[in-house]
């Protein structure tokens, strides 16, 4: 592969191993003779399976450690007996990671912290009296690259305000006294959201890779949000810094759990950057002016057929028509939209099912359609088994705080239990509970789960909280 010059990454490390490898199939990983290939990492063998035999007989107290945040490694049989035999011991070590390296003799491992350490990484050395030398280095794969706009959210709390809703409809309007002083509680800023933003960091919490395109302006908001998105572990390679140009900031008006948005995109010159290879793309929110960006993210699209793509279109995305938006449409894997934005899409009228909307989108193109209702629940279409689906909501733990965030949380956590090899039917049960929790915080951000909290909900969820057809 090296020969080849097939590895980009050139964040390599040279250690002193010698193992059978790893491969992942269909989201879980297994052993076989040759090479593991993973979204994050890439391994190569130099010794023949005869050869690693017969070391395997001959090492006294090898250690296996897997530094990993996304999976666990399965040990096969071969390998647990040997550990019995020769008092193996393997363990699972957080970050950062312990980083082996010596010359014949003396000790093997060296702890060395590291920092932008990536999850997935399989280091496996031995005490042997001649050290064997390997390869391990990191693909430039990610499993999931979110594209759209990002902005920093200044929350305004009201507490002076009303709702005025038209009888005829459900259309609702907030109210203050015109030209006059209304106080407010507090202001809370949050930094590095936007539906692109958001579903980054989702996925990055459930423990994928994951990484963001977007713009920035070259003034401190734009550095704070570089800042608050590598805290979260997501990969900022393919942000784009604009010089003289202001990052996006918008105000939210806050009253009782819902939220109106004062928006303002800034112009940026939209140039798509070079993308690696990717797993799974998400499209959501641009600015307006930017159909020579998606016609670049179309003909990245056409060139990786294999690369998946959840839409999960914005304002700008909606008016501009089903003719000027077909391709997404009709390239996506899965399709997430809200009941209202569905029916805008689709011009049809407060009359129509939820069924026929999901038939009606599914005409579009896209392999999964996913419709949410707030809190009357979500429904899904699954073109693969020809099946309608509708999942309740998850409890809300408490009265939401803000429901901010709350379909960038599901769209996303849908998103990753497809990458993780799941059914349709069971990330419509992950989706909602990420969304439960996210309202449950100020911003879009702070309220969600690692996969981990996310399966104990799960196993804690009523007794009726499960799909069902429709």
């Amino acid at each position: 592969e090296l020969r080849d010059n097939k590895i980009t990454d050139d964040r390599r490390e040279t250690i002193e191993i010698t193992t059978k490898s790893l491969i992942r199939a269909q989201g879980k990983p297994r052993f076989i003779f040759g090479q593991f290939h993973g979204p994050a990492f890439h391994f190569t063998l130099r010794h023949p399976p005869k050869v690693y035999n017969k070391l395997l007989t001959t090492t006294t107290r090898p250690k296996v450690t897997f530094h990993t945040c996304r999976y666990m490694a399965l040990i096969p049989p071969f390998l647990k007996e040997a550990a019995g035999l020769r008092g193996w011991r393997i363990s699972k070590i957080p970050r950062p990671a312990a980083t082996p390296f010596s010359s014949r003799g003396g000790s093997v491992l060296r702890r060395k912290e590291r920092e932008n350490k990536r999850c997935g990484e399989l280091l496996i050395f031995w005490r042997l009296e001649t050290v064997l030398r390997g390869i391990v280095y990191r693909m430039n794969k990610l499993d999931f690259l979110a594209i759209g706009d990002i902005t920093i959210d200044a929350f305004i709390r009201l507490k002076d305000a009303h709702v005025h809703c038209k009888i005829d409809s459900d259309a609702c309007e907030l109210c203050v006294r015109f030209g006059d002083k209304i106080p407010y509680e507090f202001v809370e800023v949050v930094r590095a959201v936007g539906n692109a933003p958001n579903a980054a960091v989702s996925v990055a919490r459930l423990g994928l890779s994951s990484g963001l395109v977007t713009d920035i302006g070259d003034d401190e908001n734009g550095r704070e949000c570089l800042e608050a998105l590598k805290k979260e572990k997501v990969d900022t390679r393919f942000v784009t810094k604009h010089t003289g140009t202001k990052t996006n900031y918008h105000y939210v008006l806050w009253f009782e759990a819902e939220r109106t948005i004062l928006v303002k995109h800034e112009k940026f010159d939209y140039v798509l950057p070079k993308l690696p290879e990717v797993m799974w793309v998400y499209l959501s929110s641009l600015g307006a002016e930017t159909l020579s960006y998606h016609e670049e993210l179309k003909k990245y699209l056409e060139e990786h057929v294999e690369t998946k793509l959840t839409f999960q279109p914005g304002t700008f995305q909606i008016n501009a028509g089903v003719e000027v938006m077909r391709y997404f449409y009709r390239r996506a894997e899965l399709l997430v939209v809200n009941v209202e934005e569905a029916r805008r899409i689709l011009e049809l009228g407060q009359t129509v099912s939820i069924k026929e909307l999901l038939t009606a989108l599914r005409s579009l193109g896209p392999k999964i359609v996913c419709i949410t209702d707030g809190p009357k629940g979500a429904y899904a279409y699954d073109g693969y088994t020809n099946e309608y689906w509708f999942q309740p909501m998850y409890p809300d733990p408490n009265p939401p705080v803000s429901r901010t965030g709350a379909g960038d949380a599901f769209a996303s956590t849908f998103t990753s239990a497809l990458i993780l090899g799941k059914a349709v039917k069971e990330a419509l049960q992950w989706a909602p509970v990420n969304s439960a929790y996210v309202v449950q915080q100020i911003g879009a951000q702070k309220g969600l789960l690692t996969r981990e909290q996310l399966e104990e909900y799960l196993k804690k969820a009523p007794s009726d909280y499960k799909p069902r057809k429709i």
